[in-house]
C-alpha cells in the first residue's frame, strides 16, 4: 500500500511541475487514476483482513478467559470444606471445559490448515481404510455438543466399506461439516448416510441438517474464506473457515464437496471421494 501511495504522489508531484503537452497529461492522469483504483482495492483488502485478525484474537481470548474461569471455579470446589457431593457438578464443569478446548483446537487447526493451502504444502496420507467406521468416530467425538444442541444423529451406513484416501484429512472434513450441521440445525435431526456407486467408483458422505438453509445464490460463497452466512441474524460463532479448507482439502485429493439447500427446509453437503488406484 505504501508503495502504491508513493507512486500515486510522484505522479501528482510530476504533473504539477513538469510541463507536459496535452498527451502526456492524459496518459498520466490514466496511471494515477489506475494507480488509485489499485490503491483503494489494496486498503480495502487489508482493512478487511484486519477485521479478521481482530476476530479471530476475539474468538481465541473468550476460549481462553472461559476455559480460565471453569477451572479456578473446578479448583475451588475441590478445595471447599463442604461435604456436599461434587462429583455431579465437576463432571459437568469438565465437560464445559473440554468442549472449550476443543473449540480452541478447531480454531487453530483452522489457521493451520490455511496457513498449509497458502503454501500449497498440505500433505496426505493414501491408505485403506473402514470409511463407515470413521463415520462412527467422529460421530461419537460429537456426543457432548449433539446433547447441548439436542441433535439426534440418524445413521445409514453401509457396513465394512473400504475406501483408498486420507483418513485423518476424511476425519477434519467430517468435523467441518457435522460441526456446521449441529451450528445451523439446532434442536433438529441430523441425517449422515454413505452411499456407493461401484460403477462410477465413487463414494459419497451425505451430513443432512434441517436448519436455516441457505438461499441460492449464497450457495457459492460458502466456499471462500471467513465467509459466514447469516451470522448477524443467528449469532452463530466461527471463523468461516471450515467449508473453504474441507473444499481444498477434497479436491487436492481428486473429490468434490457441492451443496443441496432450501432456505427454512436445511441442507445437504455431499463428500464425493472418487477411488484411489495404485
Amino acid at each position: 500500500c505504501q508503495k502504491i501511495a508513493c507512486q500515486a504522489d510522484q505522479v501528482n508531484s510530476y504533473m504539477s511541475q513538469s510541463p507536459t503537452d496535452g498527451q502526456n497529461i492524459k496518459e498520466s492522469r490514466n496511471y494515477l487514476a489506475e494507480v488509485q483504483v489499485a490503491y483503494a482495492q489494496l486498503e480495502a483488502k487489508f482493512q478487511k483482513q484486519d477485521e479478521y485478525f481482530c476476530f479471530i484474537a476475539h474468538e481465541l481470548k473468550t476460549f481462553m478467559t472461559s476455559l480460565s474461569l471453569n477451572l479456578q471455579f473446578m479448583k475451588c470446589l475441590v478445595e471447599s470444606s463442604q461435604k456436599e457431593d461434587r462429583t455431579q457438578v465437576l463432571s459437568k464443569r469438565m465437560n464445559i471445559s473440554i468442549l472449550q478446548l476443543r473449540h480452541f483446537s478447531e480454531v487453530v487447526n483452522d489457521l493451520y490448515s490455511v496457513s498449509e493451502i497458502a503454501g500449497s504444502q498440505l500433505k496426505f496420507q493414501i491408505i485403506d481404510f473402514d470409511l463407515s467406521s470413521r463415520v462412527l468416530q467422529v460421530v461419537e467425538s460429537f456426543q457432548e455438543e449433539l446433547r447441548q444442541a439436542k441433535c439426534l444423529v440418524q445413521l445409514d451406513l453401509v457396513e465394512s466399506l473400504r475406501v483408498r484416501w486420507d483418513p485423518n484429512r476424511t476425519d477434519q472434513i467430517l468435523t467441518n461439516l457435522l460441526s456446521n450441521a449441529i451450528k445451523y440445525g439446532r434442536g433438529a435431526p441430523i441425517h449422515i448416510s454413505v452411499q456407493q456407486n461401484q460403477e462410477a467408483g465413487t463414494v459419497q458422505v451425505i451430513v443432512r441438517d434441517h436448519g436455516m438453509g441457505i438461499a441460492p445464490e449464497d450457495c457459492s460463497k460458502i466456499f471462500e474464506r471467513f465467509v459466514r452466512l447469516n451470522n448477524e441474524k443467528s449469532q452463530i460463532k466461527g471463523l468461516g473457515l471450515g467449508l473453504y479448507i474441507s473444499q481444498q482439502i477434497a479436491n487436492s485429493l481428486g473429490g468434490v464437496i457441492r451443496v443441496e439447500s432450501v432456505p427454512n427446509l436445511g441442507s445437504a453437503f455431499i463428500l464425493e471421494i472418487t477411488q484411489k488406484k495404485d
